[in-house]
């Protein structure tokens, strides 16, 4: 028998728990009569204040309806003279500490948050008899879920409105504001179609005691996501996964988990999968069901790390843009990332330095006859779709890249761009290799396996031509594993056009198994660590260590299980890892056949322990004949720079320049270089001679802005920052743009380029401290700013732990600590940095800014005179408002006075 609903009147099923509508418990966990979690009023008699005039300012127009805790009304404010929607507790809970205690929660939650996606909060009070109320925007319109009711809604309408809640959430989230209760009934449309959200009832601030009682599950229930009723943690990725529910139900009409119980349900959403919308018979776009897949993954590591993440992809797809989402790599996994280089965008006076792997810019392209061979491989797809042959054709990507690299290590002015560079860029086909990546070639294909057989056929297009001129097809036994892997590298070559040395064959063949149980784990290995995740980390390294159980004379694979035990060691910070990882190069040295490799990977973990002398010596250990010659130069520069030897790190950029003369990234890490030796006009010309070979690249561009920044020339660093925008928006500029409106005294704007660059990259240190430098000295943003500052501070220490000898980075960190009032740590950081990097002019003026703030003023003069003799720029001593008091005491006059 249909039993109705107390609260909100809506008929239910005699089965259900739980109201369909409002989401308020139906009945007693024992089967008895319905228990009342909140009686509401269907008429306003007895209300406890008389509607004519409530608090001394309301006047109480009509009941609206409930939400989260409360009861909501439109109201006029006699006041002010505006309609308002009043939300007050119900006068039966008003006794009820509990039911307080969470509306008033709700209420701070809310009015931290300024969003044109979020209903504002005009007031929190409470009446002279003890009436709690918020005041709030009284939004016309109507909700998503009245909307839903007329029929599903179109790819693009829902496009638009889930890039608007993706919004609203991911300004909630970067407050520690977590919704807990996304749902079409909270989400309200106007008529002009501009989307808000609406009753945080059920917001948690993160770090907050929880308010729920132990077993108690909060929320609506068709849109809750898994770990909500397996009592896991609760962060942002549960509002991402309820969003994928909100827009399953915007475009096909129902709802991904449905059940004709509470507890079948329940049961589904934990345990069983959706049914996909692509296999749906419906017009709804890859790209978009894409999105909505990732969001609904059982596995919170699995789907869009937060709100704002999955606002970029949204972004991307209404602007047009193809998305990447099958793998999509997050900041976590740049710093373990080896098989291509580490670049590095400037952003200005917030430098660090390091193996941070920055997204690579646009490029119009050099015709294949006007240089060496620069080649893109494209994942290759499973043509069966299943996930475990998709995992195999991961790895095979991973492996015919690395093969294809060695390859072109052997030619002159060749190269094959890693594989995380065609993912962080998006690149779906040939035109796009070369606009992003300045290929000339690119090659994709599939796999597809029967038995024990298996097919890779790999497509080669001429990206001047976008004409496919060659394809190389292999189907062979597993069991034949130590040559058609050789031939298929050899084969996609010569078809390239690399030619093939007599060598060659030999080269790919040393440190390899002729084991089949071996090669597939291994394979399995190197899927896993395409991935991003700790879970997918420690899969790598369990899948490594069963290929060497199977043939422990796999050299390679034990270098491979080195580098995924020091990825490992990133995400937990377990110190075994690396000594175990230190061990199994060694022993791989050993065993021989992989000794450049194994002595690049000890080089660049002895750097990243900031052991730099072993750094050096085992970089020069790589041949100058070596395939892997160019990345061995590139670490040993990097390395001799971190010990004080710029002659010797300027000679090593020198060489790798001349390896791949139009490989515009050499050119970019020798700017790098000069423009953090304070050598400002060749800085520039590298610079510029990026954006001559790749006119829109943006890092090229941040590059050159950030150079002439420092030249004095912000006028010109605007405009080039702007252009990158105008390119692509990404953080980088966003946050660049920000430091200029920074030292204008336009700190409003300085925080809304801040946020914007944090829309697009949450795990940079830099990007954090920046935003809690504007939000400094904005009224009222206080706390935002110590935020931001405690969440620059633990992305800092956790970007040490594999990069301690990295001085500017860890300088920022003295910055961010000293601004959070704890200057005793920040000395201690401070004095680390200054003695690895004693001259860097951007560390001294960080010095400067720490002394200052710990009331040590002899100390800050002292490095004043320092920042003066090494050039480092005037302007923003003069300028930096957290300098204000240093400037006022005659000594800095005298010393400013001296700098040129």
């Amino acid at each position: 028998m249909p039993q109705k609903c107390p609260g909100c009147g809506a008929l239910n099923s005699d089965t259900q728990k739980f109201c369909g509508e409002c989401g308020i418990l139906l009945f007693s966990s024992s089967g008895g009569e319905v228990e009342r979690t909140l009686t509401i009023s269907t008429d306003l008699t007895g209300w406890p204040e008389e509607l004519e005039r409530f608090a001394g300012k309301y006047k109480i127009i009509r009941q609206l309806g409930r939400g989260g805790m409360g009861l909501v009304f439109e109201a006029q404010d006699l006041k002010l003279k505006r309609a308002v929607a009043l939300k007050l507790l119900p006068g039966e809970l008003l006794g009820e500490e509990r039911a307080r205690e969470r509306f008033i929660h709700e209420a701070q939650a809310a009015s931290a948050l300024d969003h044109p996606n979020i209903c504002p909060i005009y007031e929190i009070g409470e009446s002279e008899k003890g009436q709690i109320y918020i005041a709030m925007a009284l939004c016309q319109g109507e909700s998503l879920k009245q909307r839903i009711r007329r029929g599903p809604l179109s790819p693009d309408e829902t496009l638009r409105i889930a890039l608007q809640i993706a919004e609203g959430l991911g300004a909630a989230h970067s407050l520690g504001i977590i919704h807990r209760d996304v749902k079409p009934a909270n989400i309200l449309i106007s008529e002009t179609g501009q989307v808000r959200l609406v009753d945080f009832g059920l917001a948690k601030l993160a770090g907050e005691a929880r308010l729920t009682r132990p077993g108690v599950v909060m929320g609506t229930l068709s849109y809750m996501s898994p770990e909500q009723f397996t009592g896991g943690e609760i962060d942002a990725r549960s509002d991402v996964w309820s969003l994928g529910v909100v827009m399953y139900e915007m475009l096909t009409g129902h709802l991904p988990f449905e059940a004709d119980t509470e507890p079948a349900c329940i049961y589904s959403i934990v345990h069983k999968k959706h049914r996909p919308i692509q296999s749906l018979p419906l017009d709804i776009p890859r790209d978009l069901a894409a999105i909505v897949e990732k969001a609904l993954a059982k596995d919170p590591e699995d789907r869009f790390s937060s709100a704002r993440e999955m606002a970029g992809a949204l972004r991307a797809l209404l602007e047009g843009r193809e998305i990447s989402i099958r793998k999509a790599r997050s900041a976590k996994r740049r710093a373990a990332t080896w098989g291509g280089l580490a670049f590095l965008v400037v952003a200005l006076a917030f430098l660090f330095a390091g193996g941070w792997l920055r997204r690579l810019g646009q490029y119009t392209g050099l015709g294949r006859s006007q240089g060496g061979l620069h080649m893109v491989l494209l994942p290759l797809r499973a043509v069966s779709g299943n996930e475990e042959d998709q995992l195999m054709a991961d790895g095979l990507s991973e492996l015919l890249n690395r093969q294809l690299g060695l390859l072109a290590g052997k030619a002159k002015d060749s190269w094959i761009s890693p594989l995380n560079h065609v993912e962080n860029y998006e690149v779906k086909e040939a035109s796009d290799a070369r606009r992003l990546l300045g290929a000339n070639l690119v090659l994709s294909g599939s796999i597809k396996a029967a038995g024990d057989l298996l097919t890779v056929a790999i497509d080669l297009v001429d990206t001047g031509s976008l004409r496919r001129f060659q394809t190389v097809s292999k189907t062979d036994n597993l069991a034949n594993v130590a040559t058609w892997r050789e031939d298929l590298a050899l084969e996609t070559g010569r078809a390239a056009g690399l030619g093939a040395g007599s060598d060659w064959r030999s080269m790919l063949a040393r440190g390899w198994t002729t084991r089949p149980a071996a090669f597939l784990a291994y394979v399995r290995g190197l899927g896993y660590f395409s991935r991003d995740g700790l879970d997918n980390a420690v899969k790598t390294v369990e899948a490594l260590e069963e290929t060497i159980k199977q043939d422990p004379s796999f050299a390679i694979a034990m270098v491979d299980l080195a580098r995924a035990k020091w990825w490992l060691f990133t995400l937990n910070g377990d110190n075994s890892l690396v000594s175990q990882a230190e061990n199994l190069l060694q022993e791989a040295l050993k065993l021989g056949g992989c000794e450049d490799l194994a002595h690049l990977s000890l080089s660049r973990i002895c750097r990243g322990l900031g052991r730099q002398e072993e750094a050096v010596r085992e970089a020069q250990l790589v041949p100058p004949d070596s395939a892997l010659r160019f990345d061995a130069l590139i670490n040993l520069a990097q390395a001799q720079a971190e010990r004080q030897q710029p002659q010797l790190a300027e000679a090593a950029y020198q060489e790798a320049r001349r390896l791949r003369p139009r490989y515009w990234v050499a050119l970019s890490y020798l700017g790098l270089f000069y423009f953090y030796q304070g050598r400002m006009m060749e800085a520039r010309d590298m610079f510029l001679e990026v954006t001559r070979i790749v006119p829109d690249n943006i890092n090229g561009l941040n590059n050159l802005g950030a150079t002439y920044y420092k030249l004095g020339d912000d006028r010109r660093a605007e405009e080039l920052f702007e252009r990158s925008n105008a390119v692509k928006r990404n953080p980088d500029a966003c946050s660049n743009l920000g430091h200029i409106y920074y030292y204008r005294g336009r700190y409003a704007d300085a925080v809304a380029m801040n946020e914007s660059a944090l829309s697009y990259e949450q795990e940079e240190p830099l990007l954090w401290g920046n935003l809690a430098d504007a939000c400094h000295f904005v009224p009222g943003y206080e706390e935002k700013s110590k935020q931001a500052y405690q969440r620059a501070i633990e992305l800092a220490e956790k970007a040490l732990l594999a990069d301690r000898s990295n001085a500017a980075l860890r300088s920022s960190l003295a910055v961010y600590l000293v601004k959070k009032g704890e200057a005793r740590r920040a000395l201690v950081e401070m004095a680390e940095a200054l003695r690895v990097q004693p001259g860097d002019p951007a560390i001294i003026f960080k010095s400067v800014i720490v002394y200052e703030l710990s009331g040590e003023r002899e100390k800050a003069l002292e490095a004043l005179k320092r920042y003066v003799a090494a050039k480092g720029l005037k302007e923003e001593v003069q300028k930096d408002p957290f300098l204000a008091d240093l400037r006022r005491v005659p000594e800095f006059n005298e010393i400013m006075g001296k700098a040129k």
